[in-house]
């Protein structure tokens, strides 16, 4: 499981390159972090966020009812020197097997972002981010992120807990690159 993780995190730094904008940072989990679990998600590649390209990385286990394990990045190069860059360490993973969906929440770990409305007191680092994912044969999608106090919750946990899934995939955007799986 690390090796493919390791060929995505390759192929996003490729695909990264052609387009002349760094990858979205590498991320990585120790062996040792991925015994027993209720259910993993993963991948990499990049979105396309109405004409904004993102470079995600993302891997998370949900360990039991309490505890989730993993990183995920996310980066975004809005042109003349402006970015979106977080790193977050998992908190929460909610797994819907049926409709292919997944809620990944947890807390910023770095942001490295110059975008000024990407720096607010609630995008530092401590405090909880979460995006949402899709995973069909036909083509996976990503929201955005979300922080603390948007769309009515709080905190990762509400959001995971609250699972929310607005109507046709909604603020959902095309994996054009890579794509997640969900197992």
């Amino acid at each position: 499981m690390l090796r493919s993780w390791y060929v995505a995190v390759g192929v996003l730094a490729l695909a990264a390159c052609e387009r002349g904008q760094p990858a979205a940072p590498a991320i990585t989990l120790t062996a040792g972090a991925l015994d027993a679990h209720l259910g993993t998600v993963q991948g990499s590649g990049q979105y396309n966020l109405a004409g904004l390209i993102v470079d995600f990385a993302l891997e998370a286990e949900q360990k039991n009812e309490e505890k989730a394990v993993g990183k995920f990045s996310v980066f975004a190069d809005e042109g003349d020197g402006v970015t979106v860059n977080f790193t977050g360490i998992v908190t929460c993973v909610a797994i819907d097997e049926v409709k292919h969906r997944a809620w990944i929440g947890g807390v910023v770990q770095n942001n490295r972002s110059t975008d000024p409305a990407f720096d607010t007191p609630i995008q530092r680092p401590g405090h909880d981010i979460w995006f949402r994912i899709l995973d069909l044969p036909g083509g996976d999608r990503s929201t955005f992120t979300g922080f603390e106090g948007s769309a009515g919750f709080l905190t990762s946990a509400d959001y995971c807990a609250g699972r929310p899934w607005p109507d046709n995939n909604a603020r959902t955007w095309p994996v054009v690159v890579g794509g997640f799986e969900i197992n």
